[in-house]
């Protein structure tokens, strides 16, 4: 039966990375899945965060011959899926009681992924916080 189980992820992995593949070619390893997430945006002129209409599962995959990293989050509310690279010096910080992962992107816009299991949440800061920090 584990046998079973474990064939099947793995089919579900593969399709997975196909698909996302079909975004970016470049992509070589799914890292982690959460399975569902929103993303928010801080207003920096009213501090006020929004929510951007984002929300489905969230892939951190490694991409390219340099394995870089990217998060990617297929958007189940409309046609418009997220795309962020993380680059070397990005600054992430994890509210880990509120499951948020805030970031500063490269055009100076303050996001927020609401992650809602918060093991995912931590292991994808641990690997992302690694990257970061090494890069």
């Amino acid at each position: 039966m584990e046998e079973i189980y474990r064939k099947e992820k793995q089919e579900i992995m593969d399709l997975n990375l196909k698909v996302l593949r079909n975004m970016d070619p470049e992509i070589s390893e799914i890292l982690i899945i959460a399975s569902f997430c929103s993303l928010h945006e801080l207003d920096k002129a009213s501090k006020i965060w929004h929510a951007c209409e984002m929300a489905g599962p969230l892939f951190l995959v490694k991409r390219g011959p340099k394995n870089s990293l990217k998060m990617i989050l297929l958007n189940q509310k409309n046609t418009i899926d997220y795309e962020e690279e993380i680059y070397a010096g990005q600054k992430f910080e994890l509210k880990e009681s509120e499951k948020f992962l805030f970031f500063q992107n490269r055009n100076s816009v303050i996001k927020g992924i609401w992650i809602s299991n918060a093991e995912d949440l931590k292991k994808i800061y641990s690997i992302i916080n690694e990257y970061v920090s090494t890069k």
